[in-house]
């Protein structure tokens, strides 16, 4: 019975927290993808953060 109980709980759960964004959503809008959209074709360059002397 205590199995049940953590199910419906953790249902439950999902089920408001995806109310609560849906909600959020209304009120101050989407997400804008404008920070996926503006990526460039050249690979990341590394930056060196240790300088070894050898």
């Amino acid at each position: 019975m205590a199995d049940l109980w953590v199910v419906l709980t953790v249902i439950g759960f999902v089920l408001i927290s995806a109310a609560y964004i849906k909600g959020c959503d209304l009120i101050i809008g989407p997400d804008d993808a404008t920070e996926l959209d503006t990526a460039s074709d050249e690979p990341a360059q590394a930056k060196s953060v240790v300088s070894v002397d050898r």
